[in-house]
């Protein structure tokens, strides 16, 4: 029997314990509205997806065990549930009440060091997620909070591609326009052939949210990256903040997403202009405490040192002997020449030859580990679904990248590992999503009889990949 609709409203006593005071905000998935806890007394905010609808059993099992992975997530940059359930078939969360709002009301409206600190606050936030193999895939204004304490933190994380096409499913009964993430905040990789997101598609989002604050609109319009891929040009940014700032949001927003910073690379860069800026305003010390710097000092018992008259001085001079200066030994004085000469000349040749033999061989390294980055990027660009061996052969080669860039002649930033490292993590994940969506949609009559090489082969394409991800 089909559980009964429930208008979600002013006043309305959610799950017999809730009373809605008002709504918060609204998406194509849900509804945040803030609430009154009648046995606490306290206000919370309460986030009810599928609102006005209803999940069946299949729809609330998978919504449940996907939000089950995230449940024990903990990090200051991120607004954890307090609480999840469902009533009237509707999943719900309750967390904690943000006052101050979103980063929404705050566009255009904040200082270069406030950006700063957003900056660092949820990069901090996207690099735990990531190490958690968790993408956002909606980082945007409204779903940056400020909490009580000052800090941003990142909401709505957590629902995955599977959680979001059950909700599509439910959703789309009344409402067509229902999407995974947001198009103004969606890197050119989820306009391709393969469009589900990857890490780095969370940091060309943060980008395009920084630019927004600063500029008062996004970067490319509604359409996202859809026009950045078709060959647009990222909009200079003329607002009055510094360079540093200007070429951290260019990073963020590169076209490829092995060319974007990781989370972390972003939060360690935040971080070193926060805290240069703090000691760059800090006070220098007069003195360096050693005495005879600045006033004069005192002596133990406390009476300050008697100052030097010139008649002191005189008399201290004639007491010191006068010592008649020796004749220079001109020929000892030739000799010593004459050797510091043949010294430089032989240490210059060994140092000549010493600099020729390492040019020799940083430019071997140089090539070789050019070599090895140009297959890497041909492989990983081939990888997909239905070509494993393809990626399989990325992950090798970037062994040997790190392998050439383990050698003491690649300077540090000419080192590229890192960043193709990133690449990998974001292919494995994208192909795995794909592989796990093809394996939760097959019908049971397809893994038997005449179609079961098919679903055999889905399923050891999956484990395959799943293997090959904990290699890297």
């Amino acid at each position: 029997m089909p559980v009964e609709t429930v208008t979600l409203q002013q006043d309305l006593l959610f799950a017999d314990r809730y009373l809605f005071i008002r709504r918060l905000g609204r998406g194509g998935f849900s509804e945040v509205w803030l609430a009154k806890d009648t046995i606490t007394g306290i206000e919370i905010a309460i986030k009810i997806y599928a609102p006005g609808q209803s999940l069946d059993s299949d729809g609330l099992r998978i919504f449940s065990s996907e939000l089950a992975k995230v449940y024990h997530l903990n990090h200051t940059s991120l607004l954890t549930p307090k609480h999840v359930d469902s009533w009237k078939d509707m999943p719900y969360l309750i967390m904690d009440y943000c006052s101050e709002g979103s980063l929404t009301k705050k566009v255009g409206d904040l200082s270069e060091e406030q950006i700063w600190h957003v900056i660092s606050d949820v990069a901090s936030g996207l690099d735990y997620l990531h190490r958690n193999d968790i993408i956002h895939q909606d980082i945007k204004p409204d779903n940056i909070l400020i909490h009580q304490n000052g800090t941003y933190v990142i909401t709505d994380f957590g629902i995955s591609m599977r959680a979001r096409s059950t909700l599509r499913k439910s959703m789309s009964k009344v409402d067509d326009s229902v999407s995974s993430g947001t198009m103004a905040y969606m890197g050119p990789e989820r306009f391709s052939a393969q469009p589900a997101p990857v890490k780095a598609s969370d940091i060309w989002a943060l980008g395009s949210m920084i630019y927004e604050l600063i500029m008062g609109d996004v970067p490319f319009n509604p359409l996202g990256g859809g026009m950045q891929k078709g060959g647009a040009d990222i909009p200079e940014i003329t607002a009055d903040v510094s360079n540093e700032l200007k070429e951290i949001i260019t990073d963020m927003l590169a076209l490829n997403t092995w060319e974007r910073p990781t989370a972390d690379m972003v939060y360690q860069r935040a971080q070193a202009h926060l805290n240069h800026n703090s000691i760059s305003h800090e006070t220098a010390p007069l003195s360096p405490g050693k005495p005879g710097f600045g006033k004069p000092t005192a002596r133990i018992d406390g009476k300050p040192a008697k100052q030097k008259t010139p008649a002191d001085n005189q008399q201290q001079s004639a007491a010191k002997p006068k010592t008649e200066s020796k004749p220079k030994n001109k020929k000892g004085l030739v000799i010593s020449i004459i050797i510091g000469v043949l010294l430089l000349i032989v240490g210059g040749g060994i140092f000549i030859y010493k600099y020729q033999q390492n040019s020799a061989l940083r430019q071997e390294a140089s090539d070789y580990q050019i070599e090895q980055i140009q297959l890497f990027d041909q492989k990983i660009n081939s990888a997909s679904k239905d070509n494993i061996k393809a990626l399989e052969e990325s992950i090798n080669l970037l062994d040997n990248i790190k392998r050439a860039e383990d050698n003491q002649y690649i300077d540090d930033d000419d080192k590229m590992y890192d960043a193709k490292r990133q690449v990998t993590l974001d292919k494995c994940q994208q192909i795995e999503s794909q592989l796990q969506a093809d394996y939760n949609d097959t019908p049971d009559w397809m893994k038997e009889g005449d179609y079961k090489d098919v679903w055999d082969l889905t399923v050891e394409k999956l484990k395959k990949v799943k293997a090959l991800k904990k290699k890297i």
